[in-house]
């Protein structure tokens, strides 16, 4: 049995990323900072590089025995998806969801960590570094949004049979 860290461990984590690595380059990107990976609508920046670089070995000390797949490490080595064939715990890390929108100055980016357990979801987390919040769910446990200031923690309760088009409301 795989003890879950909780989601604002998790949370906390992502947020001195955001913090440290993420946040001191939006709006303030130069040229050799950004890249294509497969195409003009594929792009990498430094952000994406570096905070994923910083996450990966927090995740693993956070859950010992754990391992990270990567959204830039796959880009560079897709032999590292074989992790997902394993039964032991595997964080999925998107450092900057929303990279083109990041790259231009845009609003709409976020951190996303998710970890599987033997192949099935447990927790995933989504931190809103421009809106101070995150959202995370955990299996059976439901969805919740928490500000940074650790006020306004809100229930969500989503139906299978409508599909939502908004994670969260500001």
């Amino acid at each position: 049995m795989v003890a879950i860290p909780a989601s604002e461990l998790v949370a906390q984590i992502m947020r001195e990323t955001a913090d440290e690595v993420i946040m001191p380059r939006y709006k303030a990107l130069g040229e050799g900072d950004i890249r294509e990976k497969t195409g003009p609508k594929d792009l990498v920046t430094i952000a994406d590089l570096e905070s994923e670089r910083r996450m990966t070995p927090l995740l693993q000390d956070l859950l010992p025995g754990s391992m990270v797949i990567g959204e830039e490490a796959t880009s560079d080595d897709p032999e590292i998806f074989r992790l997902l064939d394993g039964d032991g715990p595997v964080w999925i890390v998107d450092p900057v969801d929303g990279t083109s929108n990041f790259a231009k100055g845009g609003r709409h980016f976020c951190v996303m960590v998710g970890l599987l357990v033997g192949g099935e979801a447990v927790l995933g987390v989504i931190l809103d570094p421009l809106g101070e919040c995150w959202i995370s769910a955990e299996r059976g446990g439901g969805a919740w949004r928490q500000s940074y200031d650790g006020g306004g923690r809100n229930g969500y309760r989503f139906s299978r049979r409508r599909r939502s088009t908004r994670c969260a409301a500001r």
